[in-house]
Protein backbone atom coordinates (compact mmCIF):
# COMPACT_ATOMS: atom_id res chain seq x y z
CA UNK A 1 0.00 0.00 0.00
CA UNK A 2 2.90 2.33 1.17
CA UNK A 3 3.91 1.58 -2.95
CA UNK A 4 1.24 2.33 -4.60
CA UNK A 5 0.52 5.29 -2.27
CA UNK A 6 4.04 6.95 -3.26
CA UNK A 7 3.93 6.06 -7.22
CA UNK A 8 0.81 7.50 -7.50
CA UNK A 9 1.80 11.03 -6.14
CA UNK A 10 5.19 10.40 -8.18
CA UNK A 11 3.19 9.85 -11.14
CA UNK A 12 0.89 13.00 -10.45
CA UNK A 13 3.94 15.37 -9.66
CA UNK A 14 5.77 13.87 -12.46
CA UNK A 15 3.09 14.76 -15.08
CA UNK A 16 2.60 18.39 -13.48
CA UNK A 17 6.65 19.07 -13.84
CA UNK A 18 6.76 17.78 -17.02
CA UNK A 19 3.80 19.24 -18.54
CA UNK A 20 4.68 22.76 -17.04
CA UNK A 21 7.94 22.19 -18.63
CA UNK A 22 6.71 21.87 -22.12
CA UNK A 23 4.19 24.42 -21.90
CA UNK A 24 7.25 27.08 -20.32
CA UNK A 25 9.38 25.58 -23.54
CA UNK A 26 7.09 25.97 -26.24
CA UNK A 27 5.92 29.22 -25.05
CA UNK A 28 9.53 30.76 -24.93
CA UNK A 29 10.03 29.02 -28.35
CA UNK A 30 6.77 30.89 -29.92
CA UNK A 31 7.77 34.43 -28.28
CA UNK A 32 11.33 34.72 -29.22
CA UNK A 33 10.07 33.42 -33.28
CA UNK A 34 7.76 36.37 -32.98
CA UNK A 35 10.34 38.74 -31.87
CA UNK A 36 12.88 37.60 -34.65
CA UNK A 37 10.14 38.33 -37.29
CA UNK A 38 9.00 41.09 -36.16
CA UNK A 39 12.74 42.44 -36.63
CA UNK A 40 14.34 41.70 -39.27
CA UNK A 41 16.73 43.91 -39.17
CA UNK A 42 18.45 43.00 -35.84
CA UNK A 43 22.20 41.43 -36.60
CA UNK A 44 23.36 38.62 -36.70
CA UNK A 45 24.92 38.37 -33.24
CA UNK A 46 22.08 39.59 -31.40
CA UNK A 47 19.90 36.71 -33.56
CA UNK A 48 23.06 33.77 -32.42
CA UNK A 49 22.64 35.45 -28.51
CA UNK A 50 18.74 35.28 -28.86
CA UNK A 51 19.34 31.50 -29.72
CA UNK A 52 22.05 30.94 -27.58
CA UNK A 53 20.02 31.98 -24.52
CA UNK A 54 16.86 29.77 -25.37
CA UNK A 55 18.50 26.78 -25.84
CA UNK A 56 20.12 27.78 -22.37
CA UNK A 57 16.89 28.44 -21.07
CA UNK A 58 15.63 24.99 -22.45
CA UNK A 59 18.66 22.84 -21.22
CA UNK A 60 18.31 24.83 -17.84
CA UNK A 61 14.56 23.91 -17.67
CA UNK A 62 14.87 20.35 -18.59
CA UNK A 63 17.49 19.71 -15.78
CA UNK A 64 15.31 21.41 -12.87
CA UNK A 65 11.99 19.37 -14.21
CA UNK A 66 14.33 16.34 -14.18
CA UNK A 67 15.81 17.69 -10.65
CA UNK A 68 12.32 18.40 -9.10
CA UNK A 69 10.97 14.88 -10.47
CA UNK A 70 13.65 13.28 -8.16
CA UNK A 71 12.97 16.08 -5.07
CA UNK A 72 8.99 14.67 -5.87
CA UNK A 73 9.97 10.81 -5.33
CA UNK A 74 11.60 11.75 -2.03
CA UNK A 75 8.59 13.46 -0.59
CA UNK A 76 5.96 11.26 -2.28
CA UNK A 77 7.83 8.23 -0.42
CA UNK A 78 8.19 10.28 2.88
CA UNK A 79 4.43 11.48 2.33
CA UNK A 80 3.23 7.64 1.89
CA UNK A 81 5.09 6.83 4.58
CA UNK A 82 3.30 9.60 6.74
CA UNK A 83 -0.39 8.31 5.52
CA UNK A 84 0.11 4.52 5.43
CA UNK A 85 2.11 3.69 8.40
CA UNK A 86 -1.45 4.31 10.62
CA UNK A 87 -3.41 2.41 8.18
CA UNK A 88 -0.77 -0.29 8.61
CA UNK A 89 -1.00 -0.15 12.28
CA UNK A 90 -4.45 -0.40 12.41
CA UNK A 91 -4.48 -3.35 9.99
CA UNK A 92 -1.74 -4.73 12.61
CA UNK A 93 -4.08 -4.01 15.23
CA UNK A 94 -6.83 -5.89 13.72
CA UNK A 95 -4.77 -8.74 12.74
CA UNK A 96 -3.81 -9.16 16.74
CA UNK A 97 -7.61 -8.89 17.63
CA UNK A 98 -8.93 -11.48 15.38
CA UNK A 99 -5.80 -13.53 17.40
CA UNK A 100 -7.80 -12.58 20.61
CA UNK A 101 -5.57 -9.90 21.54
CA UNK A 102 -7.34 -7.31 22.85
CA UNK A 103 -4.85 -5.19 24.45
CA UNK A 104 -3.63 -3.90 21.50
CA UNK A 105 -4.83 0.11 20.90
CA UNK A 106 -4.13 2.69 18.76
CA UNK A 107 -2.00 5.92 19.18
CA UNK A 108 -4.21 8.73 18.26
CA UNK A 109 -2.63 11.89 17.17
CA UNK A 110 -4.27 14.89 15.97
CA UNK A 111 -7.92 15.49 15.27
CA UNK A 112 -8.07 14.23 11.07
CA UNK A 113 -10.10 11.93 9.63
CA UNK A 114 -7.05 9.02 10.39
CA UNK A 115 -7.08 9.72 14.23
CA UNK A 116 -10.92 9.90 14.41
CA UNK A 117 -10.65 6.06 12.46
CA UNK A 118 -7.96 5.04 15.20
CA UNK A 119 -10.11 6.51 18.18
CA UNK A 120 -13.18 4.80 16.68
CA UNK A 121 -11.04 1.49 16.38
CA UNK A 122 -9.87 2.04 19.56
CA UNK A 123 -13.82 2.35 20.86
CA UNK A 124 -13.93 -1.39 19.12
CA UNK A 125 -11.42 -2.87 20.75
CA UNK A 126 -12.80 -1.79 24.34
CA UNK A 127 -16.11 -3.04 23.39
CA UNK A 128 -14.89 -6.27 22.12
CA UNK A 129 -12.89 -6.75 24.86
CA UNK A 130 -16.01 -6.41 27.27
CA UNK A 131 -17.85 -8.50 25.43
CA UNK A 132 -15.42 -11.15 25.76
CA UNK A 133 -15.12 -10.69 29.67
CA UNK A 134 -18.87 -11.02 29.44
CA UNK A 135 -18.59 -14.34 27.94
CA UNK A 136 -15.51 -15.46 29.74
CA UNK A 137 -17.59 -14.44 33.06
CA UNK A 138 -20.70 -16.09 31.56
CA UNK A 139 -19.42 -19.40 30.95
CA UNK A 140 -18.15 -19.54 34.32
CA UNK A 141 -21.35 -18.51 36.03
CA UNK A 142 -23.48 -20.76 34.53
CA UNK A 143 -20.52 -23.52 35.02
CA UNK A 144 -21.05 -22.24 38.91
CA UNK A 145 -24.44 -22.58 38.91
CA UNK A 146 -25.34 -25.75 37.34
CA UNK A 147 -22.50 -27.42 39.16
CA UNK A 148 -24.13 -26.52 42.65
CA UNK A 149 -27.62 -28.14 41.57
CA UNK A 150 -25.59 -31.03 39.67
CA UNK A 151 -23.36 -32.32 42.66
CA UNK A 152 -26.54 -32.23 44.82
CA UNK A 153 -28.34 -34.34 42.89
CA UNK A 154 -25.29 -36.61 42.37
CA UNK A 155 -24.63 -37.33 46.09
CA UNK A 156 -28.57 -38.24 46.27
CA UNK A 157 -28.69 -40.62 44.02
CA UNK A 158 -25.42 -42.21 44.59
CA UNK A 159 -26.68 -42.49 48.35
CA UNK A 160 -29.63 -43.91 47.22
CA UNK A 161 -27.86 -46.46 44.69
CA UNK A 162 -25.24 -47.01 47.64
CA UNK A 163 -27.57 -47.76 50.08
CA UNK A 164 -26.43 -45.22 52.41
CA UNK A 165 -29.92 -43.27 52.19
CA UNK A 166 -33.48 -44.35 51.88
CA UNK A 167 -35.18 -42.72 49.11
CA UNK A 168 -37.51 -41.00 51.75
CA UNK A 169 -40.25 -38.42 50.13
CA UNK A 170 -38.46 -35.33 51.82
CA UNK A 171 -34.73 -36.65 49.83
CA UNK A 172 -36.54 -36.88 46.56
CA UNK A 173 -38.75 -33.69 46.99
CA UNK A 174 -34.64 -32.24 47.73
CA UNK A 175 -34.12 -33.72 44.25
CA UNK A 176 -36.96 -32.47 43.06
CA UNK A 177 -36.62 -28.78 44.17
CA UNK A 178 -32.75 -28.99 42.64
CA UNK A 179 -34.35 -29.92 39.13
CA UNK A 180 -36.72 -27.71 39.39
CA UNK A 181 -33.91 -24.70 40.05
CA UNK A 182 -32.40 -26.57 37.16
CA UNK A 183 -35.29 -25.61 35.02
CA UNK A 184 -35.62 -22.04 35.81
CA UNK A 185 -32.14 -21.38 35.69
CA UNK A 186 -32.19 -22.58 31.79
CA UNK A 187 -35.68 -21.11 31.11
CA UNK A 188 -33.65 -17.95 32.67
CA UNK A 189 -31.54 -17.80 30.37
CA UNK A 190 -33.69 -18.14 27.75
CA UNK A 191 -34.98 -15.29 28.32
CA UNK A 192 -32.05 -13.35 28.78
CA UNK A 193 -30.59 -14.42 25.34
CA UNK A 194 -34.04 -13.34 23.85
CA UNK A 195 -33.98 -9.89 25.20
CA UNK A 196 -30.19 -9.43 24.27
CA UNK A 197 -30.89 -10.69 20.50
CA UNK A 198 -30.34 -8.05 18.49
CA UNK A 199 -33.33 -8.90 16.52
CA UNK A 200 -35.18 -8.41 19.65
CA UNK A 201 -39.14 -6.10 19.23
CA UNK A 202 -41.44 -5.65 21.64
CA UNK A 203 -45.07 -5.92 20.93
CA UNK A 204 -46.24 -2.36 21.34
CA UNK A 205 -49.67 -1.39 22.28
CA UNK A 206 -51.34 1.78 24.17
CA UNK A 207 -52.23 -0.06 27.22
CA UNK A 208 -53.45 0.96 30.90
CA UNK A 209 -50.73 0.52 33.25
CA UNK A 210 -53.23 0.26 36.52
CA UNK A 211 -55.37 -2.29 34.98
CA UNK A 212 -51.83 -4.62 34.49
CA UNK A 213 -50.62 -3.78 38.02
CA UNK A 214 -53.92 -4.94 39.39
CA UNK A 215 -53.75 -8.20 37.75
CA UNK A 216 -49.86 -8.79 39.03
CA UNK A 217 -50.49 -7.40 42.39
CA UNK A 218 -54.06 -9.88 42.57
CA UNK A 219 -51.77 -12.83 40.93
CA UNK A 220 -49.64 -12.60 43.95
CA UNK A 221 -52.08 -11.83 46.78
CA UNK A 222 -52.41 -15.22 47.76
CA UNK A 223 -48.80 -15.32 48.44
CA UNK A 224 -48.61 -12.26 50.26
CA UNK A 225 -51.74 -13.33 52.37
CA UNK A 226 -49.78 -16.65 53.33
CA UNK A 227 -46.97 -14.86 54.55
CA UNK A 228 -48.52 -12.32 56.31
CA UNK A 229 -47.19 -9.55 54.21
CA UNK A 230 -49.48 -6.51 53.91
CA UNK A 231 -49.54 -5.64 49.97
CA UNK A 232 -51.09 -2.08 49.46
CA UNK A 233 -51.66 0.07 46.45
CA UNK A 234 -51.84 3.95 45.95
CA UNK A 235 -52.64 4.18 42.25
CA UNK A 236 -53.19 7.33 41.04
CA UNK A 237 -55.35 7.97 37.62
CA UNK A 238 -52.85 7.60 34.23
CA UNK A 239 -53.09 8.06 30.36
CA UNK A 240 -52.66 5.06 28.21
CA UNK A 241 -49.08 4.46 27.37
CA UNK A 242 -47.21 2.22 24.71
CA UNK A 243 -46.10 -0.64 25.79
CA UNK A 244 -45.14 -4.54 25.46
CA UNK A 245 -48.05 -5.69 28.00
CA UNK A 246 -47.12 -9.32 28.38
CA UNK A 247 -43.50 -7.68 29.02
CA UNK A 248 -44.67 -4.80 31.70
CA UNK A 249 -46.26 -7.74 33.94
CA UNK A 250 -42.89 -9.79 33.24
CA UNK A 251 -41.18 -6.98 35.24
CA UNK A 252 -43.66 -5.92 37.69
CA UNK A 253 -44.36 -9.90 38.52
CA UNK A 254 -40.24 -10.03 38.65
CA UNK A 255 -40.07 -7.17 41.09
CA UNK A 256 -42.72 -7.96 43.42
CA UNK A 257 -42.27 -11.79 43.88
CA UNK A 258 -38.58 -10.27 45.06
CA UNK A 259 -39.72 -8.30 46.95
CA UNK A 260 -41.86 -10.86 48.68
CA UNK A 261 -38.88 -13.24 48.72
CA UNK A 262 -36.57 -10.79 50.71
CA UNK A 263 -39.39 -9.00 53.40
CA UNK A 264 -40.19 -11.21 56.51
CA UNK A 265 -43.43 -12.07 57.89
CA UNK A 266 -45.24 -9.26 58.86
CA UNK A 267 -43.94 -7.02 56.60
CA UNK A 268 -45.28 -4.93 54.14
CA UNK A 269 -44.97 -3.98 50.52
CA UNK A 270 -46.83 -1.21 48.26
CA UNK A 271 -47.04 -0.12 44.87
CA UNK A 272 -48.04 3.40 43.74
CA UNK A 273 -48.15 5.57 40.41
CA UNK A 274 -47.12 8.81 39.85
CA UNK A 275 -48.40 10.57 36.63
CA UNK A 276 -45.48 12.94 35.30
CA UNK A 277 -45.56 15.75 32.90
CA UNK A 278 -43.79 13.64 30.66
CA UNK A 279 -44.07 10.11 31.94
CA UNK A 280 -45.40 8.00 34.21
CA UNK A 281 -43.49 5.85 37.77
CA UNK A 282 -44.08 2.70 39.14
CA UNK A 283 -42.94 2.32 42.51
CA UNK A 284 -42.54 -0.58 44.39
CA UNK A 285 -41.48 -0.28 48.12
CA UNK A 286 -40.98 -3.20 50.65
CA UNK A 287 -39.82 -3.63 54.99
CA UNK A 288 -37.33 -5.73 54.17
CA UNK A 289 -33.70 -7.06 54.34
CA UNK A 290 -32.37 -4.23 51.99
CA UNK A 291 -29.30 -4.15 50.11
CA UNK A 292 -26.06 -2.25 51.12
CA UNK A 293 -25.43 0.86 49.56
CA UNK A 294 -22.40 -0.55 47.73
CA UNK A 295 -23.73 -3.39 46.27
CA UNK A 296 -26.52 -1.29 44.76
CA UNK A 297 -25.22 -1.05 41.70
CA UNK A 298 -24.36 -4.81 40.80
CA UNK A 299 -27.91 -6.23 41.24
CA UNK A 300 -27.91 -5.74 37.65
CA UNK A 301 -25.47 -7.90 36.74
CA UNK A 302 -25.44 -11.19 35.40
CA UNK A 303 -25.65 -14.00 38.49
CA UNK A 304 -25.01 -11.39 41.16
CA UNK A 305 -26.88 -12.18 44.55
CA UNK A 306 -26.29 -9.96 47.48
CA UNK A 307 -26.46 -13.18 49.88
CA UNK A 308 -25.35 -15.89 48.11
CA UNK A 309 -26.63 -18.42 50.49
CA UNK A 310 -29.70 -16.44 51.50
CA UNK A 311 -30.38 -16.46 47.75
CA UNK A 312 -29.78 -19.67 46.83
CA UNK A 313 -32.39 -20.78 49.67
CA UNK A 314 -35.20 -18.56 48.13
CA UNK A 315 -34.59 -19.26 44.74
CA UNK A 316 -32.51 -16.58 43.14
CA UNK A 317 -30.29 -17.15 40.70
CA UNK A 318 -29.04 -13.74 40.06
CA UNK A 319 -30.45 -12.95 36.12
CA UNK A 320 -33.80 -11.69 37.23
CA UNK A 321 -32.70 -8.27 37.88
CA UNK A 322 -30.46 -8.54 34.40
CA UNK A 323 -33.85 -9.70 32.47
CA UNK A 324 -35.64 -6.76 34.33
CA UNK A 325 -32.98 -4.29 33.47
CA UNK A 326 -32.88 -5.28 29.67
CA UNK A 327 -36.83 -5.04 29.20
CA UNK A 328 -36.95 -1.63 30.81
CA UNK A 329 -34.47 -0.28 28.83
CA UNK A 330 -36.34 -1.94 25.36
CA UNK A 331 -39.21 0.28 26.50
CA UNK A 332 -36.62 3.91 26.59
CA UNK A 333 -37.63 3.42 30.49
CA UNK A 334 -35.79 3.96 33.54
CA UNK A 335 -35.50 1.76 36.82
CA UNK A 336 -33.65 2.95 39.94
CA UNK A 337 -33.18 1.35 43.27
CA UNK A 338 -32.74 2.85 46.58
CA UNK A 339 -32.14 0.50 49.43
CA UNK A 340 -31.16 0.51 53.14
CA UNK A 341 -30.03 -2.88 55.11
CA UNK A 342 -32.89 -3.65 57.42
CA UNK A 343 -35.08 -0.39 56.27
CA UNK A 344 -35.98 -1.86 53.28
CA UNK A 345 -36.18 -1.38 49.23
CA UNK A 346 -37.59 1.16 47.27
CA UNK A 347 -37.85 0.34 42.95
CA UNK A 348 -38.93 3.22 40.72
CA UNK A 349 -39.77 2.43 37.22
CA UNK A 350 -40.33 5.46 35.11
CA UNK A 351 -42.12 5.13 31.39
CA UNK A 352 -42.20 7.79 29.00
CA UNK A 353 -45.84 8.96 27.64
CA UNK A 354 -44.27 9.51 24.35
CA UNK A 355 -41.33 6.80 22.93
CA UNK A 356 -38.74 7.97 20.70
CA UNK A 357 -38.65 6.38 17.58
Amino acid sequence: MRARIAWSFVGVASAMIILATLTLMKEMHHHITMFLEDSPGLDIEVVKLLSHIEQAILSSSIWTALGTIVVAIFISFFLANRISSPLIHMRLVAEKMANGDWTSRMQVKGKDELAHLADSLNHLTQQLERQERLRENLTSDIAHELRTPLATLKSHLEAFRDGIWEPTPDRIESCYEEIERLIDLVGDLEQLTSVEAPDFQLLRKNEDLTEIINQCANAMRTAFQEKKIDLTQSLAPLPLISIDKNRVIQIIMNLLSNAFKYTEVGGRVSIQTKDEPNSVQIIIEDTGIGIPKEEVKKVFERFYRVDQSRSRESGGNGIGLTIVKKLVEAHQAFITIDSEVGEGTKVSLTFPKTPKD
